[in-house]
């Protein structure tokens, strides 16, 4: 006797994704829908799948009584099922927050930037009040504002395979995204700095969380109270893996050496690694910059002797101010 085969991609699988992901993005009525239905969909899911367990642990005949044209619609209706539960799940989470992107005739929008062009409100009814009283501070390095030659679609898109045709759709997009963020909410925050951030995920922190975005050595300076902790001393060490002219643009070293400068403190750093473009930096508070290694070691020596080097080199450093 000839035994299915229940496992495998087929047609019905790919025909199933493709729609699934058609009506996803395409219809505003279909999430609703998904959202709607999600007990009947899990419940089918559940059924479905028994199904497949139980033939694949008994072995069906593959006949040619219409037994294969059942296992392949049952198939597909499982993969459809899974995937409509576990999107309904996510939809779910996602609109926690509670606010919800509409378009003129009230209907929320699917998912992706390709939909923002039919952006006509913003609902924030059931955003939780007590967010007001929240102070929400953002740690992020990236200062790409939300649109423009710098902005989130012109820079990001390529890297995730956008088309220069699809980068400008997207910038538009959220250019009208923008706009409607300022006539709602009267924030102007297209061309802020970090509003690009994570696809554009800066601008929806500032928009609806009233966030603060700031540099990660900022927050870390401001909570650990390190300029209190500075007032008064005689020299600041600091050190970085690998100082570069890269480590001019707010890299944990400058913002120790951007503090310790306001207050006249000599600041050495130490680095595993100098490489080109650090000159800049002794005009931004670098008193000294001092290398760390022994010899030319293999990168797996260095890291193993790291802890013993950089107190070689800090004892050698304090020799030299004791003189």
């Amino acid at each position: 006797m000839d035994v299915v085969n229940l496992g495998g991609w087929d047609i019905s699988f790919y025909l199933v994704i493709f729609l699934y992901g058609y009506f996803l993005f395409t219809k505003a009525s279909f999430k609703c829908m998904v959202q709607r239905l999600l007990p009947i969909t899990l419940a089918l899911s559940i059924l479905t799948t028994v199904f497949f367990v139980y033939g694949f642990m008994t072995g069906m005949p593959a006949a040619g009584n219409g037994l294969s044209i059942l296992l392949a619609a049952v198939k597909a209706l499982n993969c459809w099922s899974w995937l409509l539960v576990i999107f309904a799940f996510a939809y779910k989470k996602l609109q926690a927050l509670g606010v919800s992107f509409k378009d003129q005739d009230g209907q929320e929008l699917p998912f992706g930037g390709g939909a923002l062009n039919q952006l006509a409100s913003i609902d924030l009814s059931r955003l939780d009040s007590r967010i007001n009283n929240v102070k929400i501070d953002v740690a992020c390095d990236v200062t790409n504002p939300l649109i423009g030659v710098n902005g989130a679609s012109a820079v990001f898109g390529p890297q995730k395979g956008s088309t220069p045709e699809v980068v400008k759709l997207l910038d538009e997009n959220l250019g009208h995204y923008a706009e409607v963020i300022k006539r709602v909410l009267g924030k102007d925050i297209a061309h802020i700095e970090g509003a690009g951030a994570a696809g554009g995920l800066g601008t929806g922190l500032m928009a609806f969380l009233n966030a603060n975005l700031k540099k990660g050595v900022d927050l870390v300076i401001e909570y650990t109270g390190f300029e209190d902790r500075i007032n008064g001393a005689d020299y600041v060490f600091t050190g970085e893996g690998s100082i570069d002219g890269q480590t001019l643009f707010g890299m944990t070293p400058f913002g120790v050496a951007s503090i310790a400068e306001k207050y006249s403190i000599p600041v050495i750093a130490f680095a595993g690694r100098i490489c080109n473009g650090v000159e800049p930096l002794y005009d931004h508070g670098f008193t000294s910059i001092v290398g760390i290694l022994k010899g030319c070691p293999s990168l797996e020596d260095a890291f193993k002797s790291g802890e013993t080097n950089l107190a070689f080199a800090a004892e050698n450093i304090c020799r030299v101010l004791k003189m």
